[in-house]
C-alpha cells in the first residue's frame, strides 16, 4: 500500500512559504498557516515506469488573519493580488 500526499507549488509560492515574513496585507498583522487536506480516495498513481495502487491525498496552503478574519491563499500573496 502507498501513501501519496501531492503538495504542488511554484517557485515563488515555494520561497514564500519556506522564508517570506508572514504578514497581512490589509492591517499589517501576522498570518497563521493553515494546511489543508483532501482525500481523495483510493487510487492508482504512476512514478516513472512504476504503477502502484494506494491512498492518494492532496494538501492546499493558505494563511489567515486572526485580526481581520481574512483567509488567503498562497497564491494571492505571492502575486499581490492580496491587497
Amino acid at each position: 500500500m502507498v501513501f501519496e500526499f501531492d503538495m504542488s507549488m511554484t517557485w515563488r509560492e515555494t520561497w514564500y512559504f519556506l522564508f517570506a515574513k508572514k504578514v497581512c496585507p490589509k492591517c499589517s498583522g501576522p498570518l497563521e498557516r493553515q494546511i489543508a487536506t483532501h482525500n481523495e480516495g483510493f487510487g492508482w498513481r504512476q512514478d516513472g515506469l512504476d504503477f502502484d495502487y494506494g491512498h492518494k491525498t492532496k494538501a492546499t496552503v493558505s494563511y489567515d488573519c486572526r485580526h481581520c478574519t481574512v483567509s488567503y491563499p498562497i497564491g494571492q500573496l505571492c502575486s499581490g493580488q492580496a491587497a
